[in-house]
């Protein structure tokens, strides 16, 4: 059975959270893929020093766990697992989890680099 969203994001890092909070605050229920490294990049990044808000910097885990905290706070989705393909032919578009499928009306895509 397939799960339908009005708006799915792929990617859990700091522009993935930002599209998800604006999103739930919009009323659209985000769901949020999260892959199986929730955070991106800034979840292994020490000191972030350029992120507005936080003058004196902050850890990297720390700035993701309150961006996490405050997307969920707005009701956005979570799901902890890798998108395994995409299909934007035909609008809904669909997603395929190992665990589920999802169709979407709206997908927003922030993967970021791949990791090394």
């Amino acid at each position: 059975m397939a799960t339908r969203k009005k708006v799915t994001i792929l990617g859990s890092g700091s522009a993935g959270l930002t599209a998800a909070i604006y999103a739930a605050r919009a009323d659209l229920e985000p769901l949020v893929i999260q892959g199986l490294q929730a955070g991106g990049q800034l979840t292994i990044t020490t000191d972030v020093e350029n992120f507005p808000g936080f003058p004196e910097g902050i850890l990297g885990p720390d700035l993701m766990e309150l961006m996490h905290k405050q997307a969920e706070r707005f009701g956005t989705q979570f799901i902890f697992d890798n998108a395994e393909s995409v299909d934007l032919s035909s609008s809904p578009f669909v997603i395929k989890t190992s665990g589920e499928e999802i169709h979407t009306d709206s997908f927003i895509f922030f993967t970021g680099p791949p990791a090394t």
